[in-house]
């Protein structure tokens, strides 16, 4: 009897470790490719479109949005006196910016990149016209600034809901990107001049989105297969008898 007490406690354990849960869900972060778009050295005064793809809610939930924001305006300008008999001075105001607005009509001045100069310049005693028209030599000067930043955005989905919002789908984002630019030039002398303002503006975006994804179960590890294999041996087990078995079984 106490034998057979024993193996049924054997079988209970070996049971048990069948029945223990192989493997539950679990949750993972990814993050998408990065998606990026722009235009370089584009003339200034005016409006550019930019279209970033929005994150596709078949993948998942979305978690964050984090946005790179790149932006740069170069500017110059070259003057020359054309006079041909007599020096003169010339002045120069001159300023320019850049900035972006996100989808539906979203401010972000205060959040990207924002970029601006403000220049004045004055040139003294240039002589008279040395021939060639060209913001160089004697008669001609040619003055250059440039600004640039970017920017990082996070965009915390579960505390931004409606903001991320405007990410989601199987669309584009619309992002605007307007810039602005304004010269002036004067002089005393002979008051013949020539003058010439350049201003070049670059831009990008980069988006990437983090997801969290469900995770398929777990395959039953082979220690569970074990656990199996050894039910099957005890249940055999139980159908031989012992000697003492056979001895208890004739009383």
């Amino acid at each position: 009897m106490f034998l057979q007490l024993s193996k049924l406690k054997i079988l209970t354990l070996a049971t048990g470790m069948v029945l223990l849960p192989s493997g539950i869900a679990r949750a993972s972060t990814l993050w998408t490719p990065v998606y990026e778009t722009g235009f370089a050295n584009r003339q200034t005064n005016g409006v550019e479109n930019l279209f970033i793809e929005q994150f596709d809610p078949s993948l998942g939930i979305l978690k964050t949005v984090k946005l790179d924001f790149s932006a740069a305006l170069d500017g110059s300008w070259q003057v020359e006196n054309l006079n041909e008999t007599t020096p003169a001075d010339f002045m120069a105001l001159y300023t320019a910016d850049l900035s972006f607005t996100g989808p539906d009509g979203l401010d972000l001045s205060s959040l990207a990149s924002f970029v601006s100069f403000d220049e004045s310049y004055t040139t003294s005693g240039l002589s008279a016209y040395d021939g060639s028209t060209d913001g160089d030599g004697t008669s001609g000067e040619t003055f250059e600034t440039a600004s640039s930043n970017t920017t990082a955005i996070e965009i915390d989905a579960p505390s931004q809901a409606e903001l991320a919002a405007m990410f989601v789908g199987t669309g584009q984002v619309d992002f605007t990107v307007e810039t602005e630019d304004s010269s002036m030039a004067g002089g005393r002398g002979g008051g013949n001049m020539w003058s010439v303002f350049d201003t070049i503006a670059s831009a990008g975006i980069k988006v990437s989105y983090e997801y969290e994804v469900d995770l398929p179960r777990k395959i039953p590890e082979p220690t569970s297969l074990l656990g199996l294999g050894l039910v099957s041996g005890l249940l055999v087990l139980r159908k031989r008898k012992t000697p003492v078995d056979s001895l208890l079984a004739k009383k």
